[in-house]
C-alpha cells in the first residue's frame, strides 16, 4: 500500500515537474523570439486543471500578444475561478484582440468587485472599438435596466471615453446630453468645460450648465474666462455675463479676480451685483 501511495506521488511529482518544465520552457521561447512556439505551449495550459498554471498561461499569453493569444483568451473568459477568470480578462486586454470587444462588453451589466475592475482595465486597453460598444450600450433603449451599471464601467474606465462619448453628442440638446456630460464631469475631464459653453446661453437649460460647470472646479476657470473676456468687451449680454461670473463665483479660483474686478464698472446692473458676490466668494471680503 506504500509502495503504491509513494508510487502514485511520484507520478504526480513528474507531471507537475514536467508542467513547469513546459511553462518554463514557452517562457524561455518567449523571450528568444520564438512566440508562435511560446503560444501554442501557453493555450495548451489554459485547459490546465491546476488554476496556478491557467493563471501563468494567461499571463503569457498576455506579454506575447497578438490575435492568435487573444482569441484563445477570449474562448476561456468564462473560467470558473473568479482569479484566474480576472487573470484572463485583463490579458485579453493586453493582446489588443479587439474581436474581443463585444464579449467584454456584454459582461459589464453583471460584472462586480475583481471581475468589474477586470472588464475594464481591458476595455481600456481594447481602446475605442470597445468603448465605443459601451458607449452605444450606454444609450441604447433595451440597455435602460443596466444604465447605472455602465456608466459606473464608463466613470471607471476614465478618460479615454471622452472621445467616443463625444462622438455620440452631436446634433443632440443638452438635455439628451445630460447624462454624457454627468459622466464626463465624474471622471474630471478638462475637455468637457469647453464642450458644455456653447450651452450656456440657452435659458432653459443655462442652470444646469452653471451647475455642471461649478461641479469642474479648477478645470473649469480658464474656459470660462475666456468667455467671459469675450463677451465682456461687447455691451449687452448681462444675462449671459451674469452666468460666468456666477460659475467664477462659485468655484472660488482666486485667478478669476483679474477679469472680475474690471467689470465692477459693468453696464449692467445684474452683472455688478453678480461680480460683487462673485469676488466676496473668492476673496471672503
Amino acid at each position: 500500500m506504500l509502495r503504491k501511495l509513494s508510487l502514485l506521488c511520484g507520478i504526480a511529482l513528474v507531471m507537475a515537474l514536467a508542467a513547469c518544465s513546459s511553462l518554463d520552457k514557452a517562457e524561455q521561447l518567449y523571450q528568444q523570439g520564438e512566440k508562435d512556439k511560446a503560444t501554442d505551449i501557453a493555450i495548451g495550459f489554459l485547459d490546465s486543471s491546476d488554476k496556478g498554471e491557467r493563471t501563468r498561461a494567461a499571463d503569457l499569453l498576455g506579454k506575447i500578444g497578438g490575435d492568435k493569444a487573444g482569441k484563445a483568451l477570449t474562448e476561456k473568459i468564462d473560467d470558473p475561478d473568479p482569479e484566474v477568470q480576472a487573470t484572463i480578462i485583463v490579458n485579453v486586454g493586453k493582446t489588443g484582440y479587439t474581436p474581443a470587444s463585444a464579449k467584454l462588453v456584454k459582461m459589464v451589466p453583471d460584472a462586480r468587485g475583481e471581475i468589474f475592475e477586470a472588464v475594464g482595465k481591458a476595455i481600456r486597453q481594447l481602446g475605442d472599438p470597445a468603448i465605443s460598444l459601451l458607449v452605444e450600450d450606454f444609450h441604447a433603449p433595451s440597455k435602460k435596466a443596466s444604465q447605472d451599471q455602465i456608466k459606473k464601467m464608463l466613470v471607471y474606465i476614465g478618460p479615454d471615453v471622452t472621445e467616443s462619448i463625444a462622438r455620440s453628442m452631436k446634433n443632440k440638446s443638452y438635455f439628451e446630453n445630460k447624462a454624457n456630460f454627468d459622466i464626463l464631469i465624474e471622471i474630471r475631464n478638462p475637455a468637457v468645460a469647453s464642450m458644455m459653453l456653447p450651452y450656456i446661453e440657452d435659458d432653459e437649460v443655462a442652470h444646469l450648465v452653471v451647475e455642471g460647470l461649478t461641479k469642474l472646479g479648477s478645470m473649469a476657470v480658464d474656459p470660462v474666462m475666456e468667455k467671459l473676456r469675450i463677451v465682456s468687451q461687447a455691451s449687452g449680454n448681462a444675462a449671459l455675463k451674469e452666468r460666468l461670473v456666477k460659475v467664477l463665483g462659485q468655484i472660488k479660483d482666486p485667478r478669476a479676480t483679474t477679469i472680475l474686478e474690471p467689470m465692477s464698472q459693468d453696464e449692467s446692473d445684474l452683472v455688478r451685483q453678480a461680480v460683487d458676490r462673485a469676488l466676496y466668494q473668492i476673496r471672503g471680503f
